[in-house]
């Protein structure tokens, strides 16, 4: 028998909020079935995350529908985190596909061949002892059969030890032959015993993490041959846009950021650390090819300078010209207001006296005044559908505040979200979800709550 696994295509998904992006998962998707029909498999099992949201697009259940029919084969899935949902009499839609066959309550039972194939829909890890329960209660009733194969789509602790969702003591690694585990998005195969433990790994790549994975196990699906013995290796296949990585300490590496000539334009992802000229010249650089790239995601870290004496702070930018300096460089970057204020406060803080300090304090609450009531009346003119990625991202960051998340959504669902109110029009409470850490907010609508919830 030989069998094809995919996992977490995530169709959908529209990351950086760039529409590119979601063409990359449809197309990928895409490439990967039509290389699983000329591979004339017997059969083909998905491991989660069909979707990257409950509520997918017409669009994204299209590609998959259409996928489907020239697939022309059940396919043995089990429900992943990004489709699975808590709500009353609401279905995941990836039951709206009859070519599935849902593991959980169908276990595919070869008399024939004796191979078995159970799996288990994906839960919160306040429910680990229940999913540990079901997969003993599932290996018990297969254990008769030679090939005994799990479907999950959990964080084991062995591969994800800092946020598992179920413990490596909580599995009986001897019932099973075959354990394929979705959810984490890097391929990882190893062995416990005579059990074999393979994550097929994402179809798509979405982060730089999943990037450096990429080159050394490659991105795509994985094939089982099961005979005599179980054979297992992995079908790569091709990325529709290139993730590019280069790390920047000093002036030098400036020269490494370059124009792109990539056919589709890449992400390109900058680390490093060093001096605020080197992290001011990157900036400088990204202005000038940075309309070559789909996505720049910048992560430096500037040294911090310390100044021991003012004779020292003297000699790098000299006090007499400070107000001079300080006016030009605010200007620059800002605006002519801001300077001015910059100027006026520096001013009254340099007299040092209580009235000076005073008069500081009631010019920087005037500009604040001042800045707030502009912000408002720009922000009363867009909408959030019209803020970009990293505008969205900042708002979201600043609203919610740490600690203060909603604890009946997350006992419920085992979803942790923050509540903050959209200051950009139109005003309006909403929740805040982060998926990864390297991934956007996913926001939730008020009504949204309410449905899970089962609020009126």
């Amino acid at each position: 028998m030989k069998i094809a696994v995919f996992t977490d295509p995530h169709l959908g998904y529209v990351q950086y909020g760039n529409y590119e992006r979601e063409e990359d998962f449809y197309n990928t998707f895409n490439n990967m079935i039509d290389e699983i029909i000329k591979e004339d498999v017997d059969l083909v099992i998905n491991a989660g995350d069909i979707f990257d949201k409950p509520t997918p697009s017409a669009r994204s259940i299209y590609v998959f529908k259409s996928c489907m029919e020239r697939l022309a084969k059940p396919v043995l899935s089990v429900i992943g985190n990004h489709t699975i949902t808590k709500r009353k009499n609401f279905l995941s839609p990836d039951y709206l596909f009859d070519n599935l066959v849902f593991l959980q309550d169908n276990p595919y039972l070869d008399e024939e061949n004796s191979i078995a194939i159970v799996g288990c829909n994906y839960v919160t890890a306040i429910e680990h002892e229940a999913l540990s329960d079901q997969i003993k209660l599932l290996g018990n009733k297969i254990k008769n059969y030679n090939t005994k194969i799990l479907v999950l789509h959990q964080a084991l602790q062995e591969d994800f030890p800092l946020a598992f969702e179920l413990g490596e003591n909580e599995i009986d690694y001897t019932m099973f032959d075959i354990i394929i585990v979705g959810h984490l998005h890097n391929r990882i195969y190893r062995r416990v015993g005579d059990c074999q433990i393979i994550y097929p790994g994402s179809v798509t790549r979405s982060s730089i993490a999943e990037a450096r994975d990429e080159k050394k196990n490659g991105k795509g699906y994985t094939i089982i041959n099961i005979d005599k013995e179980v054979e297992i290796h992995n079908v790569n296949i091709q990325m529709p846009r290139d993730f590019l990585e280069v790390t920047v300490n000093t002036e030098d590496d400036i020269d490494k950021l370059q124009f792109s000539d990539f056919k589709k334009k890449p992400v390109l992802f900058i680390n490093g650390s060093g001096s605020d000229i080197v992290g001011n010249r990157i900036y400088d650089k990204i202005e000038e090819i940075g309309k070559n790239y789909l996505q720049v995601k910048i992560s430096y870290d500037e040294d911090k300078i310390e100044i021991e004496n003012e004779e020292e702070l003297e000699n790098q930018i000299g006090l007499d010209n400070a107000t001079d300096l300080l006016y030009s460089h605010i200007a620059e970057e800002y605006d002519d207001g801001a300077a001015k204020f910059a100027v006026g406060l520096l001013d009254k803080l340099s007299d040092g006296d209580s009235d000076s300090l005073s008069q500081a304090q009631s010019l920087a609450d005037d500009y604040l005044d001042f800045l707030m009531r502009r912000d408002k009346r720009e922000r009363a003119e867009r909408t959030w559908d019209e803020l970009d990625y990293y505008e969205r991202e900042a708002e979201i960051s600043l609203a919610i505040k740490p600690g203060m998340w909603d604890e009946p959504f997350f006992l419920k669902t085992g979803r942790m979200i923050h509540p903050f109110v959209q200051t950009y029009a139109p005003f309006k409470r909403c929740y805040a979800e982060l998926v990864a850490p390297d991934k956007a907010y996913n926001v939730i609508s008020v009504e949204e709550y309410n449905m899970i919830m089962d609020k009126d």
